[in-house]
């Protein structure tokens, strides 16, 4: 029995080695998992954000096109409304200082709606730059960059081998304390 304690106390000191081992083991797996997991949730927040930009390049796409209908529309109301001047004029044989300004007339209210039209136009352009640095805003605000605490391969080693070398300092020293019982307790002949 003498002799198995000093390899029970070996044993033991082998099995606090390896559990030291195992939590550093675990904490790497758990930070290599917080890790892949920041990751993902920052791609599927960077999609999101490809997504609204789509979504906002379509309405860019349609306050131009919009515009650009509006503006060619005016265009032949214009023009109409040019050749009603003109027509009317001739079959009234009305000439000069009032056939001008009904022009200028119109060439006024034309210059007007185009104006119109493009305030128009450029506030939604406005409004779709101001929802992208919004989406941006919010899109980097959701992502997470906090730095993941992993232990490193010297602290895992350091832990390990104190955890080794304190154990087998210890039972060596019971070991030893050990021995010299067993030589206090044991009778010496001639004696």
């Amino acid at each position: 029995m003498a002799v198995a304690i000093p390899y029970m106390m070996y044993a033991a000191v082998a099995a606090s080695t390896a559990a030291a081992y195992m939590q550093y083991d675990s904490s790497v797996k758990q930070a290599d998992a917080q890790s892949e997991q920041q990751e993902i949730s920052n791609r599927e927040t960077a999609k999101a954000i490809d997504t609204n930009y789509g979504e906002l390049s379509k309405v860019e796409q349609d306050a131009l096109l919009n515009e650009a209908d509006d503006n060619i529309d005016m265009q032949k109301q214009y023009m109409q409304a040019r050749g009603r001047v003109n027509t009317m004029a001739a079959a009234s044989g009305t000439a000069g200082m009032s056939v001008n300004a009904q022009m200028f007339g119109l060439d006024r209210d034309r210059a007007t709606n185009m104006d119109s039209l493009q305030i128009t136009r450029q506030s939604k352009l406005d409004s779709v730059t101001n929802q992208a640095r919004q989406i941006k805003s919010q899109g980097t605000a959701g992502m997470d960059y906090s730095p993941i605490s992993r232990p490193s391969w010297a602290q895992g080693a350091l832990s390990v081998g104190s955890t080794a070398i304190s154990g087998a300092a210890s039972a060596y020293g019971a070991s030893q304390k050990l021995q010299m019982a067993q030589q206090v307790n044991t009778p010496k002949a001639g004696g």
